[in-house]
């Protein structure tokens, strides 16, 4: 296998545990809470690194609890994401 391949697939095998690792996160604090595709993790995990998305997976579970649970998927979905973008950005203004 040469260099690029064996690249591609770490980079595969990470962002497969980012995703595994995501979704456990989800689904443990958001047990009642439906969980997005398998897709919008995998869009998560190319956008943000894992400390990111831990963060704001914790963030949309305590929204959603302020809430008493009113959050329909499009919501958690778009929150969670707002969250991690602001993250980002706020680390990349520390650095």
């Amino acid at each position: 296998m040469n260099a690029t391949a064996e690249l591609a697939e770490r980079l595969i095998e990470e962002r497969s545990r980012r995703v595994d690792v995501m979704q456990r996160l989800w689904k443990h604090t958001m047990a009642t809470a439906d969980t997005p595709s398998v897709d919008q993790f995998y869009v998560w995990a190319r956008l943000h690194d894992l400390e990111t998305m831990l963060f704001s997976i914790d963030r949309t579970a305590k929204k959603r609890m302020t809430l008493r649970g009113r959050m329909d998927m499009d919501f958690m979905v778009r929150y969670c994401s707002k969250c991690a973008n602001n993250f980002s950005n706020t680390k990349e203004k520390a650095a």
